[in-house]
């Protein structure tokens, strides 16, 4: 029988193969590592299912909304309430938020190039690592908030001067 030996092994070696390619890959001993290479059918995890989720938030608005990356450039959010709301990343370049609540909001990293933040409540907000260059704060409320890494050049202060340095939180400076 000795003559037999390898087309045997090779028989078997194709049937696996066969066996294998219909299962999509996936050992029935459900070795994590044989679907580690297959993309993950969870759609919340899909790119293009988080890319539609990103937009749709992105035109959220209220308390607490996450508006992180959205590009939101020219928006109008004048006098409307969106305390704790999540900026983190966003493009706010010239964006009206005159008069906007945005007490407890997390801005960090987020583009705020000429956007308008006059008469704004910004207490105990996150605007570390922000762009405010061109901003305008004239009389926003900024006691409590986070400028670390803040980019300030040419920004309206909320006591009034244009400066290139970080700006008094306060109106009263």
């Amino acid at each position: 029988m000795r003559p037999h030996r390898p087309v045997v092994v090779v028989m078997i070696a194709v049937c696996l193969t066969l066996v294998s390619a219909c299962s999509g890959g996936e050992s029935s001993s459900g070795d994590a590592s044989s679907t580690t290479a297959k993309s993950n059918p969870n759609p919340t995890t899909d790119a293009s299912t988080t890319t539609a989720v990103v937009a749709a938030d992105c035109a959220a608005l209220g308390k607490g909304v996450d508006l992180h990356g959205c590009d939101l450039a020219n928006k109008d959010f004048e006098a409307k309430d969106l305390e704790r709301a999540n900026f983190t990343g966003a493009n706010l370049t010239g964006a009206n938020l005159d008069g906007a609540s945005l007490e407890g909001a997390n801005f960090s990293g987020a583009n705020l190039t000429g956007a308008d933040l006059q008469s704004t409540n910004m207490r105990g907000a996150d605007l570390s690592n922000a762009n405010l260059t061109n901003a305008t704060l004239i009389a926003a409320e900024m006691s409590g908030s986070n400028l670390t890494g803040a980019v300030w050049a040419n920004t309206a202060c909320p006591d009034g001067p244009v400066q290139s340095t970080q700006c008094p939180t306060t109106p009263m400076g």
